[in-house]
């Protein structure tokens, strides 16, 4: 059982450093615009993929918890019911539409001030990667402890 434990241990710690060492790269940088475009055009493409298939029938799509899903995302309203009705090729219309989406958000800098934007921006990656490493270490040990658990003998025979 303590050699199952040193090995979530050590599973542990190469994970703590990897994270933490992302950490200190994303405090180090200026800003992280780069970063978090990628995750704005990340989220797009998944919303995409699951509400537009690539090989189902336009009629099929559900356009309406679509746009609900980009509003809840993006909090944008989108004509995607217009683009999925016209001629053509609405999936690469909606595709392409979404794909600007990350890039024609407003940019809150232009209001607040570029600086503080950067700072918020920032703040806001930290925490929800501090959050989530939380929740990851809590359940690494409830895995280290339910197998630990099932290692250990039954006093029945």
């Amino acid at each position: 059982m303590r050699k199952n434990i040193l090995k979530y241990d050590n599973v542990m710690n190469d994970q703590r450093k990897v994270v933490f060492e992302q950490r200190r790269e994303m405090m180090a940088q200026e800003s992280l615009e780069e970063m978090i475009t990628d995750m704005r055009e990340g989220v797009a493409d998944d919303l995409i993929a699951k509400h537009i298939p690539r090989d189902a029938y336009p009629e099929t799509w559900d356009i309406e918890d679509f746009a609900q899903a980009v509003h809840a995302a993006f909090n944008l309203t989108l004509p995607l019911a217009d683009w999925a009705k016209e001629e053509g090729s609405p999936r690469k219309k909606c595709t392409r539409g979404c794909a600007r989406l990350p890039r024609s958000l407003c940019r809150p800098g232009e209001k607040n001030g570029a600086e503080i934007t950067r700072y918020v921006e920032k703040q806001i990656v930290l925490q929800a990667l501090d959050h989530l490493w939380r929740e990851h270490l809590v359940t690494l040990d409830h895995l280290r402890q339910v197998v630990g658990w099932r290692v250990w003998p039954s006093a029945t025979p």
